[in-house]
């Protein structure tokens, strides 16, 4: 039953590794309309071009649309939809670390990056698996694992619409998780830094690191802390203050724009109780009920993180 699970496994991973291929070769006006060629190629390729000031929008911009940025992916893209909509939020370094896949054409550039993805997917597999052979009953399907990983469809979408979620976000955390586990806290929490890039999943890193010194494990913290300053002095000396300022007035754009259905907001497709509630309030009580919202809803895991922690240093 272990190997037939596995070969079925197998053979959806390569159904998706040939449905990447194909539609990155064979449907340029699709592809187009991704996140990875609207939002990382065309950083990348801004930064290369000298252009990194047309990354985000003017400090008073009241929405994305016809910014320096909207323009330039148009540019780069020019099967992109005229009704779609480019928008940059993160910071600089990850604009400066797509310059390379910038140099590739189109189709090619974002197969590199679910290239990438896919072994990004396979690294952590093994991480978790190599952990877990150790701690219990070695199984069969250990080798196995970063196909299986792929049935997780959300997972296999972001992959296919190129996301950073995996590389930024996916592999930090489960590789500073496993030098946790081995004792190396400060490594683990200099790896956990990177998830920054990728903050959704830093929340998770962060909650980890605060459970560790609770029990009076403070390395975690310390790594955390001295690689997320040296991202920002990566951030300042590669690019400019000013820029990174912009960056930061960009998020304050995006949270607003994000947050109001006059911008097209789908409030079905809203993911997470939080956010639904959220939703429902006048925007401009966002600013003050959404720090309270999150915090009372984060009340509703303290118990599985205090269980994971506990497993943690046991370890």
């Amino acid at each position: 039953m272990k190997r037939q699970l596995s070969l079925i496994a197998a053979g959806w991973g390569f159904i998706l590794v040939l449905l990447f291929i194909y539609t990155d070769l064979q449907m340029p006006k699709e592809v187009s309309n991704s996140d990875y060629l609207m939002t990382y190629h065309t950083a990348g390729q801004l930064v290369r071009e000298g252009n990194a000031r047309q990354l985000y929008p003017p400090a008073d911009a009241t929405s994305f649309i016809d910014t320096d940025f909207d323009k330039a992916a148009h540019r780069i893209l020019p099967l992109l939809p005229a009704r779609a909509t480019a928008e940059y939020m993160y910071m600089p370094l990850i604009a400066g670390l797509f310059v390379p896949f910038s140099f590739l054409p189109l189709g090619y550039s974002i197969l590199a990056w679910q290239i990438l993805s896919l072994i990004a997917v396979a690294y952590s597999a093994f991480l978790i698996s190599s952990h877990a052979s150790q701690t219990d009953e070695a199984s069969n399907l250990d080798i196995a694992a970063g196909w299986i990983s792929l049935t997780l469809i959300p997972l296999a979408l972001s992959i296919w619409i190129g996301q950073l979620s995996v590389i930024y976000g996916l592999l930090p955390l489960v590789g500073g998780l496993y030098f946790v586990f081995k004792r190396k806290d400060m490594l683990g929490g200099l790896v956990w830094s990177l998830a920054v890039l990728k903050p959704q999943f830093f929340i998770v890193a962060a909650m980890m690191t605060f459970g560790l010194a609770t029990a009076r494990r403070f390395k975690p913290m310390i790594g955390i802390a001295c690689g997320i300053i040296a991202i920002i002095t990566i951030n300042l000396v590669l690019f400019s203050p000013d820029l990174f300022r912009e960056w930061l007035t960009t998020l304050k754009l995006a949270d607003a724009v994000y947050s109001d259905t006059k911008f097209g907001v789908n409030t079905q497709l809203a993911t997470s109780l939080p956010r639904s509630i959220i939703l429902l309030l006048p925007v401009e009580q966002h600013a003050v009920f959404k720090p309270l919202i999150y915090a009372l809803y984060s009340r509703r895991y303290r118990t599985v993180f205090r269980q994971q922690i506990d497993q943690v240093t046991s370890a």
